[in-house]
């Protein structure tokens, strides 16, 4: 049986955001891809705020809306940042997977996709640094 690799939530946010960057430079001509490409985006902000509540002390709801686990994140610019794309990325959590109508534009994956980068960004540099002996 092969080992399998422990993987945290930032691990598996940055797999979100890398499906979502391969996906869109392969077919953001295609609307229904650009809708999966905002359904991972979504998964990678979750993703990796919970990581950073985590890192914080803090716990987190389990449920997918931003609303819900935001107000445990201790880190008031990054609050603003989230809140301001936060509603409209709750949709992208299910809705893009199962509705039958196109949700999220190009640009808007795009915008989402910056801030996921700087979410990762900010959760490496809260990871805590290893102790040489």
């Amino acid at each position: 049986m092969k080992k399998s690799r422990k993987l945290t939530l930032l691990d598996r946010a940055k797999l979100d955001l890398g499906a979502a960057k391969i996906m869109l430079n392969q077919v953001s001509t295609d609307e229904a891809y650009v809708d999966i490409c905002a359904f991972h985006c979504q998964q990678c902000v979750e993703k990796a705020v919970k990581y950073l509540i985590t890192l914080q002390g803090g716990s987190y709801s389990s449920d997918y809306r931003i609303e819900y686990y935001m107000p445990d994140l201790k880190d008031c610019e990054l609050k603003t940042m989230i809140g301001s794309i936060g509603v409209d990325i709750n949709s992208w959590a299910t809705q893009a997977r199962y509705c039958d109508f196109i949700l999220a534009s190009k640009r808007e994956v795009d915008t989402v996709i910056e801030l996921c980068e700087k979410l990762i960004k900010l959760a490496e540099e809260d990871l805590p640094k290893p102790t040489s002996i």
